[in-house]
């Protein structure tokens, strides 16, 4: 999964959360391809939802490894090389879900400390 500065035109509008252009945030769209990424992008309400559905059921952090897999802990993961490591519980979800989660990210996204923002 490639980091969210180097989404396609494409890939920004099938993301986009705003019903019009004008009140876009991001500079540099329609047609011209995104320029650059002021503001940080936040998880849609179908997200929000579903991550709250996984805290109740125990399911603390999201992290994508370098390939692109997008997995589920109840412990906090640490970086290697490669991939998330945990000595708790873990699986995987399907890639083409939370793609605010990348590999780049330094740390796996807290689950509970998203729904407070």
């Amino acid at each position: 999964m490639k980091p969210v500065e180097q989404w396609t035109l494409k890939e920004c509008v099938d993301m986009c959360r705003v019903s019009d252009c004008e009140d876009c945030l991001l500079e540099e769209l329609c047609g011209k391809g995104v320029d650059r990424w002021e503001l940080p992008m936040r998880f849609t309400k179908k997200e929000l939802d579903a991550l709250g559905s996984f805290s109740k059921i125990g399911i603390n952090y999201l992290a994508r490894d370098k390939e692109g897999v997008l997995y589920w802990y109840r412990d906090k993961p640490v970086k290697r090389t490669s991939s998330w490591a945990t000595t708790g519980k873990s699986g995987s979800l399907p890639a083409d879900r939370f793609l605010l989660v990348q590999w780049e990210d330094e740390e796996p996204l807290d689950i509970r400390a998203e729904l407070k923002r």
